[in-house]
């Protein structure tokens, strides 16, 4: 028998980039000539089939932003990302349309923090209704904390700072490399490939308390 995608899929890890300049994670984006608008989408599902959890599908995009497209020199540092590449992104609207439609029907969103605080802070930024306001969310960050005996704003559990660890003890990282910028994917299969080894997935229904619904 062949597994569904939605009867073999446990969870899909997200995480998200978004605009930046020099100083506005420590104001948290407070001055009005900023906002923590969406440049990129990334994605995997943890995945089940008999006693086998391993990584599958993956999902990435480009978003333009709408009030500031033009990216902040740091921000283009930070990730990578250039300015030709948002250009010709699509819009938010589209991007979260095809990363709704990259979700199976019933199974949980995860993030290593409240990332979807960000997603919904765009699309009130855009008046516009967030496709994924019914999908069940949990923040896995209260979890990696207590598994790794360390305060949940420890710098060591940060996206990117685990999922960089993960490129030093894998090879499996398909066609792209590990590299020092941020990247919403690469960030995303850390956070799950941790997931996995400390075996989140046995804890799902005692998380359920995590999950947040929007009506």
């Amino acid at each position: 028998m062949v597994l569904s995608i939605s009867e073999s899929c446990l969870a899909v890890v997200f995480d998200l980039e978004y605009t930046a300049w020099e100083g506005s994670l420590q104001r948290n984006w407070s001055k009005t000539d900023e906002d923590p608008e969406l440049i990129q989408i990334g994605a995997v599902a943890i995945q089940q089939q008999g006693t086998r959890i391993f990584l599958g599908r993956e999902f990435s995009i480009y978003v333009r932003p709408t009030v500031r497209p033009v990216l902040s020199t740091y921000i283009k540092n930070l990730t990578g990302i250039t300015q030709s590449q948002i250009d010709t992104a699509v819009d938010l609207s589209a991007a979260l349309s095809e990363f709704a439609s990259f979700i199976p029907n019933g199974v949980p969103i995860c993030s290593n923090g409240d990332d979807l605080e960000i997603i919904i802070r765009n699309c009130n930024l855009n008046s516009m209704k967030n496709p994924i306001m019914d999908v069940p969310f949990i923040n896995v960050r209260g979890f990696l904390a207590r598994k790794h005996l360390v305060a949940p704003d420890c710098k060591s559990l940060h996206s990117h700072r685990l999922a960089y660890r993960d490129s030093l003890f894998s090879d499996d990282l398909g066609t792209q490399t590990r590299t020092s910028n941020h990247d919403a994917l690469l960030d995303s299969v850390g956070v799950a490939n941790e997931l996995i080894r400390l075996n989140w997935w046995k804890q799902l229904d005692s998380d359920s308390e995590q999950e947040i619904t929007r009506n």
